[in-house]
């Protein structure tokens, strides 16, 4: 009877490690594709920075050429 006890405890304890387990991989890729996000969305942000950036320099250009 106490090993019956013994494994039933056991098997209770495994699948709580592999629930806590699971739910511990769930939170990190949910971490990870937030982090993936952010990135894309920086990666985003410096293309339009660098846009704007280039579309500044071409119009000083064409208002030098202009005042020429």
């Amino acid at each position: 009877m106490q090993k019956l006890i013994f494994k039933i405890g056991h098997i209770i304890g495994n699948t709580m490690f592999m629930l806590t387990a699971c739910e511990r991989r769930k939170q990190i890729l949910s971490l990870s594709s937030t982090m993936k996000s952010q990135e894309q969305q920086a990666k985003l942000t410096d293309y339009e920075n660098n846009v704007v950036f280039y579309q500044n320099s071409i119009t000083q250009m064409q208002n030098k050429l202009n005042d020429n």
